[in-house]
């Protein structure tokens, strides 16, 4: 029997907390089309891989500091 895709699920609050954004800001990104995700049992959940590539392509790098132009 081949081996079955599992699909990793992350929560709005996984997601905010990965970006270091508050959870309504996540739900505005997927409300607005910015954040591919799902409803599932009345909850968005946000496929890993996706939420990987969503990270690199907008080049959001929530781990480094914020600079302010001088």
């Amino acid at each position: 029997m081949p081996p079955r895709n599992i699909i990793s699920l992350l929560t709005v609050s996984e997601v905010a907390d990965q970006c270091r954004v508050d959870p309504k800001t996540v739900r505005n990104w997927i409300y607005a089309g910015e954040l591919p995700a799902l409803k599932l049992g009345g909850r968005w959940r946000i496929d890993e891989s996706v939420f990987r590539r969503w990270l690199s392509a907008r080049e959001f790098h929530p781990y480094l500091p914020r600079v302010s132009a001088a």
